[in-house]
């Protein structure tokens, strides 16, 4: 039984083939599969775009039903170049010939080929239910070309139509919470083309809520006694290679080599080989086991990642990474105890969640008896914390690993937390440690990331809660809005009043009308907003306007305020529904 993400690779070839039927001369580029569909780009003279949806869903449906035989071709890499070449697919073909392998698998249906990796459903009528959600223009990257105009087509594909529907409910329920009409609002994030097309900016407020994470990680982090080292932001290829990264084919980053010094740099897939050398800095002994190494930096996400939209979007993100290096006896206790944080971590949050259990791809590293030894572990661990799991669809390289699939407010499923082990870099980096039979052994590496990456998160949080984000966790908590100009000496006073106690506040000192001064506020979702005019400046109260219904219009002293204030930002209390909420 293959897995739902093949079976979109799969769709995602049948919508290739149906497009090169109805549009001859298009050029095929690439293809993206993801968590929520896939996507395939392509270079057409003639236009293709929303009018042809129907078209070639037609096309698509027609193939399905009519059964049609995929077959795994397996190549050598010049002669699967030459064939490319023959049908004038001269990107393919150049793709084809940066393959590090020799043997490449080529895709056929009928008279129609395409690379991409295998394993694919054996004939189309297996592709149950599929839909197109959009056709676009975009921006592809190209090794040698650099950026090109494409058409990107997104859609999906499920085993059942019952589930393809309740997709797309799920996709129209989101489109009132899109985080890139929400960040804007906001002021949060931008893509600023001037700057990047890698990374979105973030802008003041975004980075102020991406502070509030990340001293949250550090504190908890810190709590479990990590380390925290800073490792350099350009890492020496070579380290990289010698870490297998590049030899995983669908793995190959999408950033370019740094030159410096006669020597090439990049930015890193990962900090787990920055990590290992840290971890190799001196003899370590089975004594001062386990070491924690805990840190947040800028990475390169992979091709392999799929590419979805708005921030999500980045090839450069900030994401968090802790490495726990232990002995075997320590293993099980270890994933214990991290499983039972993962949980804690997500339900702070308040997100529905599902533990999914990965397993090795085609190409992994370590042995078969390897990885079912430490799945079991996992078993007994989830059993021991009693917590129930799923069997991933995703596979991996380096080690068996447990996901968190976060289910937001639209009851979209999102990757999150994860936990895994490393069998890789232990080995390719000699990483030893003495026993107490004062011989040198091999560690066991345990990875652990909470946020995946900040730019993911925040992004899911953003949909998530639309905006309206629990206090403890908003940029700006408490803005005061003084009623008429003469307000606004008092209205300063409060301000720094609130400052004093370390929450973010501003004062909105523009000569607008009050109403208009609220809906912008709102329009911001600033948890609390604090009214000052005559009355409230005779009485030294103000008047709060929150999210809390209780607390829109009421009259009260700033003391109280706080008092309320403290409370909700030290419980990390979930947000209650505006009224206002849009």
């Amino acid at each position: 039984m293959f897995s739902l993400l093949e079976l979109r690779q799969s769709a995602a070839e049948l919508l290739a083939y149906a497009v090169t039927e109805l549009f001859p001369g298009v050029i095929l580029v690439d293809s993206k599969v993801t968590e929520f569909g896939f996507s395939y780009d392509f270079i057409a003279e003639q236009p293709i775009d929303a009018n042809a949806i129907h078209l070639i869903e037609e096309k698509v449906r027609g193939l399905i039903k009519e059964g049609r035989q995929v077959r795994s071709l397996e190549m050598m890499r010049e002669n699967a170049m030459m064939l490319f070449e023959h049908k004038g697919q001269s990107i393919k073909a150049h793709i084809v010939g940066e393959a590090r392998e020799n043997i490449v698998t080529i895709l056929q249906i009928d008279h129609f080929y395409d690379y991409c990796p295998a394993p694919y459903i054996a004939e189309t009528s297996e592709v149950a239910a599929f839909k197109i959600l959009k056709i676009e223009r975009a921006l592809h990257y190209l090794s040698e070309e650099g950026e090109i105009d494409v058409v990107r087509i997104r859609g999906t594909a499920f085993f059942e139509k019952d589930l393809l529907k309740k997709h797309v409910k799920s996709i129209q329920a989101a489109k009132k919470v899109d985080h890139r009409h929400i960040a804007k609002e906001m002021h949060l994030f931008g893509r600023v083309d001037e700057i990047s097309t890698a990374a979105w900016v973030w802008m003041s407020n975004g980075a102020s809520l991406r502070k509030v994470l990340y001293d949250f990680w550090y504190e908890i982090h810190n709590n479990q006694r990590f380390k925290f080292p800073l490792t350099p932001s350009l890492v020496k290829e070579s380290l990289i290679k010698k870490s297998g990264f590049y030899d995983i084919e669908t793995n190959m980053p999408d950033v370019g080599v740094c030159h410096i010094k006669d020597e090439e740099y990049v930015i890193p897939p990962s900090l787990a080989p920055s990590h290992a050398m840290c971890y190799r800095e001196k003899l370590r002994s089975y004594r001062e086991m386990p070491i924690r190494l805990a840190e947040c930096a800028n990475i390169s996400l992979s091709g392999a990642e799929g590419k979805l939209w708005g921030i999500l979007n980045s090839s450069l993100v900030y994401s968090d990474s802790a490495h726990i290096f232990c002995v075997p006896a320590q293993l099980e206790g270890e994933i214990i105890s991290s499983l039972q944080f993962i949980d804690k971590f997500i339900k702070i949050f308040g997100f529905e969640y599902h533990w999914y259990l990965c397993g090795q791809g085609q190409k992994f590293s370590g042995t078969l008896s390897r990885w079912k030894k430490v799945q079991e572990i996992f078993v007994k661990a989830f059993e021991t914390v009693s917590m129930t799991f799923n069997e991933g669809e995703d596979s991996s390289f380096a080690g068996p690993y447990v996901e968190a699939r976060l289910v937001d407010s639209a009851g979209r499923k999102w990757k999150g937390p994860r936990l895994s082990l490393d069998f890789n870099c232990p080995e390719r980096f000699s990483l030893r440690y003495q026993g107490p039979d004062d011989e040198m052994h091999v560690p066991i590496m345990l990875v652990r990331s909470l946020f995946g990456s900040f730019e993911r998160f925040t992004a899911v949080l953003v949909e998530h809660f639309a905006g309206h984000f629990p206090v403890w966790l908003a940029p700006e908590q408490v803005r005061v809005i003084p009623v008429l100009e003469k307000n606004v000496a008092y209205a300063d006073t409060v301000c720094k009043v609130i400052e004093e106690y370390g929450y973010r506040t501003t004062i909105d000192c523009r000569n607008e009308q009050l109403g208009s001064k609220i809906h912008s506020a709102e329009n911001e979702k600033i948890p609390y907003l604090l009214i000052v005019g005559d009355k409230e400046e005779k009485l030294g109260l103000i008047t709060v306007r929150s999210c809390a219904p209780e607390m829109v219009g009421a009259q009260t002293s700033i003391e109280t305020f706080l008092s309320q204030l403290r409370e909700e930002v030290q419980s990390k209390s979930l947000p209650r529904k505006s009224k206002n909420a849009k």
